[in-house]
């Protein structure tokens, strides 16, 4: 398989302009808004933050039909997706910084206010790998009726 023209013309241009070259094309064309980043080595990272599992929102969201709150929390769940998905976390400061009334509880996790603190989003954070792991969605009730620092991911999330 032949590469295309531009990347040919790169691929024969001298080692340091090539990879230069490369890296910006590569970057260029960027896959659902995460940054691209190419090092020296070949190897992609994402910048970004890879959300397990969104079906666990999407569940839930289904399970309140005929509810008021539906569309109300459906709209905050999508919002936070979008803004996690795109976020570049360090660290706990890093979420605290654009989320001032999370709670952050012990190293990975961290808690989340949702339609004005009506329901809670508990989330694993590693920020080593950049990933949040969805581990308890439910109402604010529920989640006083859980221990936040053990709870695991449940098939059916939880509503009163």
């Amino acid at each position: 398989m032949k590469p295309p023209t531009r990347l040919r013309r790169i691929l024969e241009s001298g080692p340091k302009e090539c990879q230069e070259s490369i890296s910006a094309v590569l970057i260029g064309r960027v896959k659902d808004s995460a940054a691209r980043v190419v090092p020296s080595m070949g190897t992609w990272y994402a910048v970004g933050v890879r959300i397990i599992a969104r079906s666990t929102l999407t569940r839930f969201v289904e399970r309140l039909a005929g509810h008021k709150d539906q569309r109300a929390v459906k709209a905050a769940l999508d919002s936070w997706f979008h803004e996690v998905k795109r976020a570049d976390w360090k660290n706990s400061a890093d979420v605290k910084a654009r989320y001032a009334h999370a709670s952050i509880v012990g190293a990975d996790r961290v808690v989340f206010n949702i339609k004005g603190n009506a329901y809670r989003l508990v989330v694993a954070v590693s920020y080593q790998r950049g990933s949040v792991f969805i581990k308890w969605l439910g109402t604010h009730k529920g989640y006083d009726a859980i221990d936040v620092r053990t709870v695991e991911y449940a098939s059916e999330t939880n509503q009163d």
